[in-house]
């Protein structure tokens, strides 16, 4: 894979795009080799001030939110739903942003990868290379999510407008977010012989960054993550990596709403189905 780094976060940042080359050419053929996926055949990764990333998100999600609007034709009151869903987005983006230190998005039609080193840095991770690693396993296992379905599977992850997509019984987060906390944890114990935490607080870390980490929001959020990092790994026990990659173009075989709260319920539903065809 031919990674380009644009690098958009200033001066004090300049040592990070030779490091974060190094880590990617790392993990990428592990998390290939860990997910059966395909990564593309070039990426880019940009580097980009808390700022910067922000304006280019609200961009995106006005864009997006038009875009969806004119295919799908929705109601008034779920348009409204939806404006009302992307300006609390946007506020949230402010002060959440300490906790992201990395995110994949598709603002050009394609997988691109944007870090924010401030973040890492609030984080205390910025030189820390074990959870450097992590990030960009995680963030590699959703582009690569992105190619295996060119990005039908993403789009329906992102919409604003789940009942018009029938997808209201779905929840692709839980799948996809499930499916790249699986995958990094096995990369890393992989490339370093042991996972790194998910919930891991570095003693570097800001005051700021600890009182979002610390937080009941934060500390649910990280709940469902491990229940969905975990579904996935039983559903994939279940089914063989094979077979549970068909979820990227089979919605029957999503995890359901009500299957999100547990670990077993989605990996018995598919358990079971595969059962029932075995005996047709």
């Amino acid at each position: 894979m031919d990674t380009r780094i644009v690098h958009q976060a200033g001066k004090r940042f300049d040592e990070l795009p030779e490091r974060i080359a190094a880590l990617v050419a790392q993990a990428a053929p592990v998390v290939e080799e860990v997910t059966q996926l395909p990564l593309p055949d070039d990426l880019v990764i940009r580097t980009m001030t808390w700022r910067k990333w922000r304006r280019a998100n609200s961009r995106h999600n006005r864009r997006a939110l038009r875009a969806e609007a004119h295919e799908l034709h929705p109601s008034l009151p779920s348009i409204a739903r939806a404006t009302g869903e992307m300006k609390a987005a946007r506020a949230a983006m402010r002060t959440e942003w300490v906790g992201i230190g990395a995110q994949t998005v598709d603002f050009r039609g394609q997988p691109e990868i944007l870090v924010l080193p401030q973040a890492l840095r609030e984080a205390g991770r910025l030189n820390d290379e074990r959870s450097l690693l992590k990030v960009f396993a995680h963030e590699l296992t959703h582009v690569a999510q992105w190619k295996r379905t060119g990005d039908a599977a993403w789009c329906l992850a992102h919409t604003r407008f789940p009942a018009e997509r029938d997808i209201t019984d779905r929840d692709y987060f839980f799948l996809f977010e499930g499916h790249a906390y699986w995958t990094d944890e096995r990369v890393t114990t992989k490339v370093l012989g042991a996972p790194v935490p998910i919930a891991e607080i570095s003693p570097h870390s800001t005051l700021r960054y600890r009182a979002l980490a610390e937080s009941p929001g934060r500390a649910a959020a990280l709940r469902h993550v491990e229940t969905a990092r975990d579904s996935v790994s039983a559903a994939i026990s279940a089914l063989g990596l094979d077979r549970f990659n068909e979820v990227w173009e089979d919605r029957a075989l999503v995890s359901l709403s009500s299957e999100t709260s547990t670990t077993d319920a989605w990996p018995q539903r598919l358990a079971d189905r595969e059962a029932e065809h075995s005996r047709r």
